[in-house]
């Protein structure tokens, strides 16, 4: 069921009780020039109905301005939301959600920008609803690079980063008429350095590699895309059932 489509005379109260609520965070954000501003959003609405479809929950409607970093601040599109308002204004969303009696609330992430505010949100919901769950997924964790490597031929970290052809190939099959693959040169992370157990939270210099993307885009595939689509899917649901102890249906 969707959220938005209940109506006054009590859908929400009768139908939310005891259901999952599924919430999709996007962004509005550059992925380079092969890519569309909605990217995130239209990967997180996507895999979103599937999986409250699977759960028979309810789906939520889909946040789409969130925090987006440096990186991608400066490009052509790129709308971000302080973090601060991000995290009240989630904090307002679950607190909400919640208050309607539904049995948990799994947020869907597929921008990396959300799962900080997120973090910090449910830690402030939970506050005041301690009996019910917050859980939530960056939609691409589901996908290994070395799996991703060997099923769809993934040169490079899996084909994983911000406009790279893991990224890329469910963006073309949720919204094929503005995903264009040949409009973006490769841009190849052979070499990178990897700096574990860092995290470089700034360098303060230049991005290596960087044009408001990096990967080998030209890998992309349609095809690819959906089997990666439907199978995040399936494995977001049984990660859940097994969260909760509960056998897979």
């Amino acid at each position: 069921m969707m959220w938005e489509a209940a109506t006054y005379t009590g859908d929400i109260t009768v139908v939310a009780r005891d259901r999952i609520a599924v919430l999709p965070t996007g962004s509005t954000e550059f992925h380079g020039p092969h890519g569309y501003l909605g990217v995130d959003s239209l990967i997180a609405d996507d895999l979103a109905r599937r999986v409250a479809g699977s759960l028979e929950g309810v789906l939520l409607p889909r946040v789409d301005y969130t925090w987006c970093p440096a990186p991608t601040r400066g490009y052509p599109g790129t709308i971000s939301v302080p973090q601060d308002v991000m995290q009240a204004y989630l904090t307002a969303i679950l607190e909400g959600v919640l208050a309607w009696g539904v049995r948990g609330v799994l947020v869907l992430c597929a921008h990396d920008g959300n799962l900080g505010p997120v973090t910090v949100a449910a830690d402030r919901a939970r506050e005041r609803s301690s009996r019910q769950f917050i859980v939530a997924v960056n939609w691409w964790e589901t996908w290994s690079a070395e799996e991703a490597s060997a099923r769809f031929g993934f040169t490079e970290q899996g084909g994983h980063g911000h406009g790279g052809p893991l990224e890329m190939s469910a963006a073309w099959a949720v919204h094929p008429q503005d995903s264009d693959p040949r409009a973006a040169a490769d841009i190849s992370l052979a070499g990178q350095r990897d700096h574990a157990p860092l995290r470089v939270l700034r360098r303060g210099a230049p991005e290596p590699r960087w044009a408001g993307y990096h990967g080998r885009v030209s890998e992309s595939s349609r095809a690819a895309g959906e089997v990666l689509l439907a199978e995040a899917a399936q494995r977001i649901v049984a990660a859940l059932h097994s969260s909760m102890g509960e056998p897979a249906t």
